[in-house]
């Protein structure tokens, strides 16, 4: 887990999410929502930068509530200069994620979005 924090930090909506990631290996936080409150991007905003080098990746839920709320908090980390990528969306890979949820990440899929 620690190397994935070196690279970046993940941001996830749901709890059950970070346990799906932890079974392989990936540190990644949530914030329990697909729209975090300005309190929790001060915190991801720190984290970031103490934690991963200013680094972030998204990984919103790829249905349209989930990318619309990811939307924001992608545009406000990067007013903050916080390097922030998006994992995945429901356009990117061919669309082949579309619908899809962070809990349900394949080892396979993960190689696919990560390398």
């Amino acid at each position: 887990m620690r190397e994935s924090l070196e690279k970046y930090v993940v941001v996830i909506e749901g709890m059950s999410d970070v346990l799906r990631l932890e079974v392989h290996h990936i540190a990644a936080t949530a914030v329990c929502s697909n729209k975090p409150t300005d309190a929790q991007f001060q915190t991801l905003a720190k984290f970031a930068r103490q934690a991963a080098n200013s680094k972030v990746t998204l990984f919103p839920d790829c249905d349209e509530p989930g990318e619309a709320g990811f939307r924001d908090l992608l545009w406000k980390l990067a007013e903050h200069q916080v390097e922030v990528r998006l994992g995945w969306s429901s356009g990117m890979f061919d669309g082949q994620f579309s619908g899809h949820q962070t809990e349900n990440f394949t080892v396979e899929e993960w190689k696919l979005i990560t390398h």
